[in-house]
């Protein structure tokens, strides 16, 4: 009983953390934009000429060439008063922000912590900010949620190096100077430049380039530089075959290279050894696939295989992207074992005139009459159906649920979900 007390005192945290997470997503209603959650239903309506995607509990908004920032319940963190506004150091509620040519820092309580009076300010790291007048540039840190001085603006560059061992600044003046000081801001070294070669001390620099040559690595052996498998075509009697170069994973011989010849009756062969260690082939005027040993993985019966499309999906088996009697669908075996005793079966039906797999291979990107749908790569279902003008290959998470960027025929981007709702409303 008291585990069990404890388990529940230890997952309620987590729940409950992950209850107050916001999902929302832009939705675009006429020429305004606002928010749903994933049914479609608003949640903030919209107001704002643009908008962004939410992250920390806060979202960019634009309205009427202003810039400011909301939460996940429409309240303004940030005004839209400004030019421009951004979030500075992750879990501080601390903007930039520019109005009339000046920059500032501001927070959630409209709180002013550093006067809209620079000309630039970056933050190169916590707790620090670089800022700039009239060309020369400073330093202010954060201390208690409040910036004070902590560079003079003096100099013509300041660099912060978190990974030195012997400084944390480099700041160079405008006679070009070079100052080097500690996390505290004390001067460690000054070089300057009016020193002569014979006079001047061993620069911070010149002792840590040392340091490196002398901790070089050697050369890597001919073997490590070759990229392996490597495959030479083999033509006799217009028949094509290959020789295969690798890397042994034999106990007795690991990384030993080793030969293989490929031997065939085929008019041309496709090398592609990731994922699903197959070659395409081509014979009597059509397409299939072979394994590593010859033996046949799709058989030669189609007009065309997409290679860049073959993917090895482990526990689902082999998928691959193929093309017969002028339509694209997709084929799979589902032996987790490479095996080819078990014949493969139509996981998408041929009735797509192109079908594409997106950049991390999660999802197919199909057409039809020149229209963009997406099919789940794992469970192959038709998720959004081909309604748009395009359809990006990437794609947005909000809580683990898929967003895609679609194009309408107007040229506008929105977006669909994964269980097809449209994010817009005309």
């Amino acid at each position: 009983m008291k585990n069990s007390l404890l388990l529940i005192l230890f997952c309620c945290p987590i729940f409950l953390f992950s209850q107050g997470i916001p999902d929302l997503i832009p939705f675009k209603k006429n020429d305004l934009w606002g928010f749903a959650d994933k049914n479609g239903t608003l949640k903030i309506e919209p107001q704002y000429d643009k908008v962004a995607f939410f992250g920390n509990d806060k979202a960019k908004v634009w309205k009427n060439d202003k810039q400011g920032f909301i939460n996940p319940q429409g309240e303004n963190l940030v005004e839209l008063i400004y030019q421009q506004s951004d979030p500075i150091y992750f879990g501080e509620q601390l903007f930039l922000v520019k109005k009339d040519k000046k920059w500032g820092v501001v927070n959630t309580d409209k709180k002013t912590l550093l006067k809209l009076k620079f000309d630039k300010i970056e933050s190169p790291g916590k707790p620090f900010l670089t800022v700039k007048q009239k060309d020369l540039v400073g330093m202010y840190q954060l201390v208690n949620g409040k910036f004070t001085k902590f560079l003079p603006i003096k100099y013509a560059k300041i660099e912060m190096d978190r990974f030195a061992e012997k400084y944390l600044f480099k700041a160079t003046t405008k006679n070009r100077d070079i100052e080097y000081l500690d996390k505290d801001g004390k001067l460690i070294k000054r070089i300057s430049i009016k020193t002569t070669p014979k006079q001047r001390d061993t620069s911070i620099e010149e002792v840590e380039e040392m340091e490196m040559s002398v901790a070089e690595e050697p050369a890597p052996s001919p073997n490590e530089r070759e990229k392996y498998p490597k495959f030479q075509s083999l033509n006799k009697q217009k028949k094509a075959g290959i020789v295969i170069q690798r890397k042994s994973n034999h106990i007795d011989n690991y990384g030993k290279i080793v030969s293989d010849t490929l031997f065939g009756d085929f008019q041309e062969i496709i090398t592609k050894h990731s994922f699903s260690d197959a070659y395409v082939i081509k014979q009597n005027g059509k397409w299939g696939a072979i394994n590593l040993a010859g033996q046949t993985i799709i058989p030669t019966e189609y007009d065309s295989i997409d290679v860049k499309s073959m993917k090895f999906q482990g526990r689902g088996g082999q998928s691959f992207v193929v093309q017969k009697n002028g339509k694209w669908g997709v084929i799979g075996n589902p032996n987790k074992f490479r095996k080819v005793d078990v014949p493969n079966t139509i996981k998408v039906p041929f009735e797509y005139d192109s079908i594409r797999r997106n950049v991390n291979h999660t999802y197919y990107i199909v057409s039809q009459k020149e229209k963009f749908g997406v099919i789940n790569s794992k469970k192959f279902e038709l998720i959004v159906k081909p309604l748009y003008t395009k359809i990006r290959d990437t794609f947005r998470r909000v809580n683990n649920f898929a967003i895609f960027f679609i194009t309408l025929e107007n040229g506008e981007e929105v977006y669909v979900g994964e269980n097809g709702v449209e994010f817009f409303s005309n």
